[in-house]
């Protein structure tokens, strides 16, 4: 699966509690576990195994991350299940999640029959990405998914970008912004996406560079691309631009990111992008806007920024 796989992996290791809360809800994590499962048989590599204590009982959460359906994994399932159980001695729940539609998922169901009698019965959860609603991962306890925002239903859009941004942001998860730059990345595919994604994450370049979970990625080294995505995009911001232009593209990202988190001076952002040309300006206004914490400090930026022009 590789990029998605590692994409998750890093997302899990983030903040493995939010996973939980949203799979297994009352849940609480304790610890990963060793996802090599060695048997006499043969050997098999879980994607995810998370033990957990719910109600004082000790569980393990077994999780599976596709990206296309395959006929073979109720089998599969199954079979991680029942080596989870009986090498860490404990009851094991599986769950399957797919990232983007696809047909012919087979259902989270395995049964052995001899005859009519079923001598093995086994079922699982599907959780398919695509057909949720972005309101259920933002919920609280569960703020280490919303990078996942943009696979969810409809989120493929420059405003549920913009809102994983924000969310990210207001609830102190910012380390996970290159996460959600990355499956933004995997689902915003044509051109002129591609040029305003790049561009609008380049506008937090610092931030992100100093984030752990960005050191993670271009550790596993499926990442390579990220700084000259950023440059690229940077430069084409400026330069090229898209749409109508980078000024545009540059005013509508601020005002967005202000009526997200500070509706209130919506209007006053207005005023200071109709009215300040100077990139440079705009440019230090948005990361003060992104370190701001009240309404009170965005109204100073922003009319600080107004004086540049006076």
């Amino acid at each position: 699966m590789g990029t998605w796989d590692d994409l998750i992996k890093v997302l899990i290791t983030a903040n493995p509690q939010s996973i939980i809360s949203f799979l297994f809800p009352g849940a609480q994590f304790l610890e990963n576990l060793n996802t090599e499962l060695r048997n006499p048989i043969r050997n098999v590599v879980a994607d995810s195994l998370l033990k957990v204590v719910w109600m004082g009982l000790e569980i393990i959460v077994h999780i599976e991350f596709q990206r296309h359906a395959e006929e073979v994994m109720p089998r599969r399932v199954w079979e991680y299940n029942v080596l989870s159980t009986y090498v860490y001695q404990r009851p094991t729940l599986s769950f399957v999640v797919y990232f983007v539609e696809e047909a012919n998922i087979p259902e989270p169901i395995y049964t052995i029959k001899v005859g009519e009698r079923a001598i093995h019965a086994f079922s699982y959860q599907n959780v398919k990405v695509w057909e949720l609603a972005g309101t259920q991962l933002k919920q609280p306890g569960v703020e280490g998914l919303l990078p996942l925002l943009p696979l969810t239903k409809g989120g493929a859009t420059y405003d549920v970008v913009e809102d994983m941004i924000a969310q990210l942001l207001a609830t102190g998860k910012q380390d996970l912004l290159p996460i959600g730059y990355s499956f933004a990345a995997l689902v915003l595919k044509d051109i002129r996406e591609k040029n305003w994604l790049q561009w609008r994450f380049s506008l937090m370049e610092s931030i992100l560079e100093q984030s752990w979970a960005y050191q993670e990625m271009v550790s596993r080294g499926f990442n390579k691309g990220f700084n000259k995505g950023f440059n690229k995009g940077f430069d084409e911001g400026h330069n090229k631009g898209f749409d109508e232009g980078h000024n545009k593209g540059f005013d509508e990202a601020l005002v967005r990111f202000v009526r997200k988190r500070f509706p209130k001076q919506v209007e006053l952002a207005d005023l200071v992008c109709a009215q300040v040309t100077d990139m440079a300006v705009l440019s230090t206004t948005f990361d003060s806007l992104i370190e701001a914490n009240s309404e009170e400090e965005v109204q100073e930026i922003l009319t600080k920024a107004l004086q540049s022009v006076s």
